[in-house]
């Protein structure tokens, strides 16, 4: 039997038989035909029968007492919660769902067998499992470490950090439940869940303490003493929930834990510092100019104060008797030991005592002796039969593809239409840069040409506005008014900013009987108003600036337009002596390289447009489309999470051409 030294009687949640069979024949004819259900009737019954084999009371009077069924019923739940995995994957449960199934199952609050809480969903019948599963696994482990073989206390440490992992996936199912937490039976708070998760990772360290201890000179003792560490971060972590909510918790555990986690939390994080401790006393006489003896004592005071932090005299009487002895013989030793020590150094050594945040902290563990929960084998894999439920889905899984096709064509169109954009924009540029006007001149081309007609029009528009003086005026006049507006919002800004100080002057002045309102509400509008015009006028000598210097830059053509017409078209290339038409060529010229570019260039975009079109149709990347867009039926993934995926080659691609015309654009 299990000693009540180490022994918390957790007790199993209960359930009651469900017509399982019935409620799935009849949502699978409603829904699917009776066809269907003659392919999965007997996947069905399966499930219904490992279900009814689990009976939850006669595993708990046989656990409490040894653990010789513990193995074999760990396999049953593991097997039968394979397929609650399965079921998972392929029906819902939503009330909001149009085809979801409604069967409820019923659990006890395993705190309080009257309360009962039936709910419809899989993941709360996991739930409950997995936190059985947890205790099963708590339960033969806690035998095991009592056994005297070393080799049997070993397997205890798998069985605790498999017992850890299924809290923390219980932690992980229950807030995808559609319930208000507050319903949840006292077995499932946070609470309970996170104190019996450090417990066990608790009792994985102090397993490895416990066996690894004997061989303390081949191991050392930083690396022993780093157990123990670990050991009491987790019982100190159990224990300190329990302090805060001992409360809300049922008080057959709190009676319980009372009894225990003082100890864990005491011994195991006095013994680290006591192991500390002595291996610095051992340095004092093989290392004595590294003053040893200090830390020595800085240790076994730190020992000293855990026990007294973590055994209070409360809690040293309600602790359970059979574990007051070691912690009394832990404690004994060290408060016997803090004055021999402190006297030896006072007389012999004189070594400075660090104080206690001075103190090295115990070295953290090896990667190699470091544990972490860890799931049971197979838990999560699928049964073989799971392929005879895919059919449930699919016409989900096609109103979703259709959504990810629908999707896939409106992103074609809007790069379809970028490209449209980019070639209506080079032409436009050609045609306004006249581009296509200089590509057509040939050096020993003979002819008078003519001006190009939008160019002619253009020229004649700036001559009909004044030419160039009327420019100038014009851009002498805007800067005159720019400047004579700064000045009036200047001095607006100044009397109000004067009003401001009037008023703060009146109402320091004369305290309560200045009665009128504050300066900042009377001109808050005119201030608001005077900056939106201090703004525009911000961006309007801006735009000044920009168009002088426009207008520099190009004053040159414009004096060249502002002679008449005949002087203007022979000035043409063509037209002009054999010398211009030499200095107009390597222009040309350049302009036609350029030209050369731009076409390689739109017949580069022309292929990777052709391979992006490919990407679209290709049947592989189709297919895998749609075996991904189908987990978020499967695997009840987000949505936007698994498109996102879905369209990663295509956006890459996609994103390749809006670079590609970014750039084109520019170079254009």
């Amino acid at each position: 039997c299990c000693s009540e030294m180490i022994f918390v009687d957790y007790p199993l949640k209960q359930t009651q038989p469900i017509d399982l069979i019935g409620t799935f024949q009849n949502f699978i004819n409603q829904h699917y035909g009776s066809a269907t259900w003659g392919n999965v009737s007997t996947v069905i019954t399966k499930v219904h029968t490992m279900r009814r084999d689990l009976d939850f009371a006669s595993i708990q009077e046989r656990i409490r007492e040894k653990n010789d069924i513990c193995e074999a019923v760990e396999g049953q739940i593991i097997e039968y919660l394979r397929y609650c995995y399965m079921i998972d994957a392929n029906f819902r449960f939503e009330a909001f769902h149009a085809k979801h199934i409604q069967l409820p199952f019923p659990w006890t609050d395993s705190f309080d067998s009257k309360r009962n809480l039936a709910f419809s969903h899989i993941r709360y019948e996991m739930a409950a499992l997995l936190y059985n599963l947890a205790l099963i696994y708590y339960y033969d482990a806690m035998h095991l470490i009592q056994r005297i073989d070393d080799n049997q206390k070993k397997l205890a440490i798998p069985k605790f950090r498999r017992g850890a992992w299924c809290l923390m996936e219980v932690n992980s199912l229950l807030p995808t439940l559609p319930m208000d937490p507050k319903y949840l039976p006292g077995d499932f708070s946070p609470a309970n869940i996170h104190i019996l998760y450090y417990m066990m990772m608790g009792h994985v360290y102090q397993t490895m303490f416990t066996v690894f201890e004997r061989d303390e000179l081949k191991l050392g003792r930083p690396k022993i003493a780093s157990l123990s560490k670990e050991a009491f971060a987790n019982f100190y972590a159990a224990k300190d929930i329990f302090d805060k909510e001992k409360p809300r918790l049922a008080q057959d555990l709190v009676r319980k834990l009372s009894a225990r986690l003082p100890y864990y939390a005491a011994y195991y994080g006095a013994i680290g510092f006591f192991k500390m401790s002595k291996m610095h006393e051992y340095l004092v006489e093989e290392k004595p100019l590294e003053k040893h003896m200090g830390s020595c004592l800085g240790y076994m005071r730190k020992a000293q104060d855990v026990i007294k932090n973590c055994a209070s005299q409360q809690a040293l009487g309600e602790m359970l008797a059979e574990l007051r002895p070691p912690l009394a013989d832990l404690a004994k030793k060290v408060n016997d030991a803090v004055p021999l020590l402190a006297e030896k150094n006072a007389r012999v050594y004189n070594h400075p005592e660090p104080k206690p945040t001075e103190l090295p902290d115990i070295e953290a563990l090896p990667e190699n002796l470091k544990a972490a929960p860890a799931p049971p084998a197979d838990i999560k894999t699928m049964p073989a039969e799971e392929v005879a439920f895919s059919s449930f889905s699919s016409e989900e899984i096609n109103a979703y593809f259709r959504e990810f096709l629908d999707t896939l064509q409106k992103r074609k169109e809007e790069l379809d239409n970028t490209l449209k954009r980019f070639s209506e924009t080079r032409d436009s540029e050609y045609q306004k840069n006249f581009i296509n006007y200089l590509l057509s001149y040939e050096p020993g081309q003979t002819g008078k040409k003519e001006l190009p007609p939008e160019l002619k029009s253009n020229i004649q528009t700036f001559k009909d506005r004044g030419g160039m003086q009327a420019y100038e005026n014009l851009i002498s006049s805007v800067k005159q008014l720019g400047q004579a507006t700064k000045v009036q919002m200047d001095d607006i800004l100044r009397r109000l900013d004067e009003e401001a100080k009037t008023d703060m002057r009146y109402r320091q002045q004369y305290g309560s009987k200045w009665t009128a309102q504050p300066s900042s509400v009377l001109t808050a509008d005119n201030l608001k108003t005077l900056n939106e015009y201090r703004n525009m006028h911000q961006q309007g000598f801006n735009a000044n600036v920009m168009l002088e210097g426009k207008f520099q830059a190009f004053k040159n053509f414009l004096q060249l337009f502002s002679g008449d017409w005949n002087w203007i078209v022979q000035q043409l290339p063509g037209n002009t002596g054999a010398s211009q038409i030499q200095a107009n060529l390597p222009i040309v010229n350049n302009i036609k390289e350029m030209n050369k570019k731009v076409v390689a260039r739109q017949s580069e975009l022309d292929n990777l447009h052709k391979e992006y079109t490919a990407l679209l149709v290709d049947n592989n990347i189709l297919g895998a489309a749609r075996q991904k867009v189908g987990e978020i039926v499967t695997k009840k993934r987000e949505k936007a999470q698994v498109f996102a995926e879905v369209f990663v080659p295509i956006d890459q691609k996609a994103a390749q051409i809006n670079k590609f015309v970014s750039f084109s654009l520019v170079f254009c």
